[in-house]
């Protein structure tokens, strides 16, 4: 159930991604919450999802407040953006390789130390940059193109890692 509420949350936000300007990882975070709090009403689910949960930007819980999953989350601007005025070229890289298998690793550990949890790493690639620069994923992890509809649509990958699942 709970990876099916993820998945949904996931196309929703491909299709819709072009009608949002993402400036931070919290706002993805935030969007991502909302929209999976809104599908746990709709579903009457017995789940909550809340932010910042053991060093994980997002988890969904149960009724004891036992994590279902956990989410850590990464996001690289399109570079393209300085151009645009939204961010100063000086701002670039906004993510560090390091930090980004770091979060895997940190959820590899998690999920080894937790055998009946789950976690998900994603990296927000939105203008490739890191794709490009190391287009062979890392253990456990896989390159996933998204294709965006809305008012800019675009396409770009997403490094996603599924952990226990």
């Amino acid at each position: 159930m709970v990876e099916d509420i993820l998945d949904s949350v996931l196309k929703w936000l491909e299709s819709a991604y072009g009608d949002y300007d993402f400036f931070l990882e919290r706002d993805i975070a935030w969007t991502i919450q909302c929209k999976v709090r809104e599908s746990i009403y709709k579903g009457h689910y017995q789940l909550k999802v809340v932010h910042e949960f053991r060093k994980f930007d997002l988890a969904i819980l149960n009724n004891q407040n036992i994590d279902q999953v956990v989410i850590e989350l990464k996001y690289e601007p399109d570079h393209q953006r300085a151009n645009e005025g939204d961010f100063l070229n000086t701002k670039f890289d906004v993510c560090a390789w390091c930090d980004i298998l770091k979060d895997i690793k940190k959820a590899e550990d998690y999920v080894s130390q937790n055998p009946s949890r789950k976690a998900v790493t994603i990296l927000f690639d939105e203008g490739d940059y890191w794709k490009k620069k190391q287009p062979q994923a890392p253990p456990h992890t896989k390159w996933e193109i998204w294709k965006c509809n809305g008012r800019k649509p675009r396409h770009f990958h997403i490094l996603i890692g599924r952990f226990g699942f």
